[in-house]
């Protein structure tokens, strides 16, 4: 009891260092095992101080000691392992691989009859961004599959992540179930809304699926959210994948007249490949002239970063600079 009321104490003024030497104190000097009050006045402690490995480790050290964490230190804890974004460097107590302890600690939440909330889902689906693709995708659609065992709503984030790996992985069908089944989560909730719709849109179109796509993106408006350049991007390349190049050009054409929607330099190179791959060489000269043009009086800052280009092909580049001089 002597120890473990300052722990607490340091933990509410923000002094983590000082909770930190007093636990290793109750062990070391007085040889006091700390029980679960101590580990989770500290894992608070150095959440707030933004020492997210030394949480993380010392959730660890609480798990070994056979301890049962309290739900909000274990939730703190999984939000540690998403906060750290460098894995090697830094304190030599730093934590290795963060996304699997998030997913350890999800496990040993619920194995100890706990149920994660919201937010520690979300914590976990937001840690595994992180993980190599495969682990990414198997043990996202875990978690998910937990979260709706626990019948935990989620977030808009946390649905846009689960229906990404979802689709990455291959199930379109679970991935537009998965929003089907929550959309309440998503509507109103603007470009993260928007980026859940989007990742079942992707999966749509490399599935070679214009129609469902297209009632994907009513879907999207009848939620209060705003098709963006991705969602058109994901439809026109659904329709050159189903071999439909004028419902693709007709997409790309009312995307901006009609809807408002600024094609980027995504659009353009989807627009470029499908026209030459649908019309052939020189035949598609003019289509993709119109294309490039347009491409030119876009803002290029908007376009920074994206990592898109136009094909390396000798005849887009020709095109491109028939482009500008306005010629052919």
């Amino acid at each position: 009891g002597l120890h473990q009321n300052p722990i607490a104490a340091c933990e509410k003024c923000g002094q983590w260092e000082r909770a930190w030497v007093l636990l290793r104190n109750m062990r070391e000097v007085h040889d006091l095992p700390p029980n679960v009050l101590s580990y989770s006045s500290l894992i608070k402690a150095l959440a707030r101080g933004r020492q997210w490995n030394h949480a993380i480790a010392i959730a660890g050290e609480a798990q070994r000691s056979r301890l049962v964490l309290s739900p909000s230190s274990f939730e703190i804890a999984i939000k540690s392992c998403a906060f750290v974004y460098n894995y090697n460097d830094g304190p030599a107590y730093a934590v290795k691989d963060p996304w699997r302890w998030a997913v350890a600690l999800v496990d040993e939440m619920r194995s100890q009859g706990v149920k994660p909330s919201q937010a520690a889902y979300r914590a976990a689906l937001t840690a595994l961004v992180r993980a190599p693709l495969p682990q990414r995708l198997a043990e996202s659609t875990r978690i998910w599959g937990l979260s709706r065992l626990d019948e935990v709503a989620p977030d808009a984030f946390s649905l846009s992540l689960a229906v990404a790996a979802l689709a990455k992985a291959g199930d379109t069908g679970a991935a537009i179930e998965a929003l089907s089944s929550q959309i309440g989560a998503v509507a109103g909730e603007g470009p993260r809304g928007t980026a859940a719709f989007n990742a079942a849109l992707a999966a749509l179109a490399s599935e070679a699926k214009p129609k469902q796509c297209l009632e994907l993106i009513d879907s999207m408006r009848l939620c209060g959210l705003s098709p963006d350049e991705d969602s058109y991007n994901n439809l026109i390349r659904s329709h050159f994948r189903a071999g439909n190049a004028a419902g693709a050009l007709e997409t790309f054409g009312a995307m901006q007249s009609q809807h408002g929607v600024r094609p980027d330099a995504c659009t353009i190179n989807i627009v470029t490949g499908g026209v030459i791959d649908a019309y052939g060489g020189r035949a598609a000269g003019e289509l993709v002239i119109g294309a490039l043009l347009q491409f030119e009086s876009l803002d290029r800052s908007r376009n920074h970063g994206r990592g898109a280009s136009f094909p390396d092909d000798p005849f887009v580049a020709a095109l491109r600079a028939g482009a500008r001089a306005k010629s052919w």
